[in-house]
């Protein structure tokens, strides 16, 4: 809480957390694995921006070129039990108020190439809001920062316990 906090006691509930979108593509052999070339475009709050892929760049260098273009995602490559996939995550926590949590990302393929296989990646997770309540009154907020529910204080959000919890709020004495 800052200096121009009100001092009182307020019912915190917490029902949802703030959750980033996800996408992974489909298996491959490895981070090395080529790509076949076309493009991807990536619509992330109703904007869309293209991404072009080389034909026959590796996987790794697919994530390379999807960081370096300034979309407001992540790339990596995760290995495991013998597969390499593409992994994509959202930057930013939650969707827009009032719109779909499907449209905080959507990524459409468009294979043109012929060497190595298509991404396929699909969303594998939506993202999600964060969902509380204060003395009763619902709010939603695309992160677990929240600092425009309670004048003068931030909450950051970490559990979801589903009951109410008292947050009480003091003013100092001293100097």
């Amino acid at each position: 809480a800052s200096s121009s906090a009100a001092s009182g006691r307020y019912s915190v509930a917490v029902s949802e957390l703030a959750q980033a979108a996800r996408a992974r593509s489909a298996s491959f052999a490895s981070a090395s694995a080529q790509v076949m070339g076309g493009t991807l475009d990536f619509s992330i709050d109703g904007t869309t921006t293209q991404v072009a892929l080389d034909d026959g760049m590796t996987l790794t260098q697919a994530a390379d070129r999807i960081n370096k273009s300034g979309i407001a995602v992540s790339a990596t490559v995760l290995e495991t039990n013998g597969a390499a996939y593409l992994s994509i995550t959202r930057r930013d926590t939650g969707f827009v108020v009032g719109q779909p949590g499907s449209s905080a990302l959507q990524i459409t393929e468009t294979s043109t190439g012929s060497l190595g296989q298509a991404l396929g990646a699909t969303i594998q997770q939506s993202a999600v809001n964060a969902q509380l309540t204060v003395d009763g009154l619902a709010f939603e907020r695309r992160s677990n920062v929240v600092s425009d529910v309670i004048p003068g204080a931030t909450l950051t959000l970490k559990t979801k316990p589903g009951t109410a919890e008292d947050l009480l709020l003091t003013t100092s004495t001293s100097d």
